[in-house]
């Protein structure tokens, strides 16, 4: 029983956290248009950053959705398939956009992980 409540809680916080995402998604939509679930990840990024809320709060629920995510691609791998036709001529066009920002989301990760570690030998030493 006591698993179960811990579960709850779990999932509370994380759909919280989504649907706070989704609210300020819809404040800030006039301003500029960001996904609620991009917020959302923000969000549970600087509410873990900060200690507010503890990886232990959200450990069971994170480690399953982590081992399932699989099947989240299964609805993107479907609607690629349902919508060939209409992106068949520009299919060159989404290739090339996805390699460039892969590259770049690699060298910039890089260069951070590059920094951090550089900051982090600064401070032992």
């Amino acid at each position: 029983m006591k698993l179960i409540f811990k579960l709850v809680k779990e999932i509370t916080i994380i759909l919280g956290i989504y649907f706070l995402g989704l609210w300020i998604s819809d404040l800030i939509k006039p301003l500029i248009l960001i996904p609620g679930n991009i917020i959302g990840m923000g969000l549970l990024f600087l509410l873990l950053n900060f200690n507010i809320v503890k990886t232990d709060h959200i450990e069971k629920t994170s480690s399953f959705l982590l081992r399932h995510m699989g099947f989240f691609f299964i609805p993107l791998c479907v609607s690629l398939y349902v919508l060939f036709d209409s992106i068949r001529g520009i299919l060159i066009q989404i290739m090339i956009i996805l390699v460039v920002s892969n590259i770049f989301v690699m060298a910039v990760t890089g260069k951070t992980v590059q920094k951090s570690i550089e900051m982090e030998e600064g401070r032992k030493s």
